[in-house]
């Protein structure tokens, strides 16, 4: 690497997960599980950033990739990347690496682990599918019920006004009672 080059890479920022995409930041997990490390992040000029990382256990070295993939690359590591990458070789022969060494399991164990995010992944999305079309038969029942509230305040309304008026119609009938009784006793006292 030439001298301009090693001048925009840096070491790892406090802030580094918020330098990588989401599907970056949902493989960083799975990576670390799987023994590699972040060892710095190269800035090349009008592209992304990219986040360099070696496997502790082989020593290999690779770029994690924008869809979360490591993309194994042969690349030279400064002398205090280096003294830092024997520090992580030699926690794994202290057994401190939670996966065995070779790169044959490791890859099948990142392929396992994509496997499964993908099914995560389906499964997020036939929930939020089944949220959405449950969302929507709510809504609809919500409007039904809006209906039904409004028919029944008419129909409450109508009873309003009919026990009313019921009530006036038996009010004169009440007055046309009175007025036939004092008709009948005028007619019966005349006949008498």
């Amino acid at each position: 690497m030439d001298r301009e080059k090693r001048k925009s890479d840096t070491s790892i920022p406090e802030n580094l997960e918020e330098m990588l995409n989401e599907v970056q930041q949902q493989a960083l997990p799975g990576i670390k599980y799987l023994g590699w490390e972040p060892r710095f992040l190269r800035k090349p000029m009008f592209q992304a950033p990219e986040l360099v990382i070696q496997n502790s256990s082989d020593g290999r070295t690779g770029i994690l990739d924008a869809d979360g993939s490591i993309r194994i690359q042969n690349i030279k590591m400064r002398e205090h990347e280096q003294l830092k990458a024997s520090e992580f070789g030699s926690t794994a022969a202290t057994g401190s690496d939670p996966m065995p060494a070779g790169s044959a399991a490791h890859d099948k164990e990142l392929a396992s682990l994509r496997v499964d995010n993908e099914k995560l992944l389906a499964e997020i999305k036939e929930s939020q599918f089944a949220e959405a079309r449950l969302t929507e038969q709510i809504e609809q029942q919500r409007g039904e019920l809006c209906e039904s509230a409004e028919k029944l305040s008419s129909l409450y309304a109508q009873v309003q006004s009919d026990t009313v008026e019921m009530q006036l119609l038996q009010d004169r009938y009440a007055t046309l009672q009175e007025q036939y009784a004092d008709v009948v006793e005028v007619h019966k006292l005349e006949i008498e």
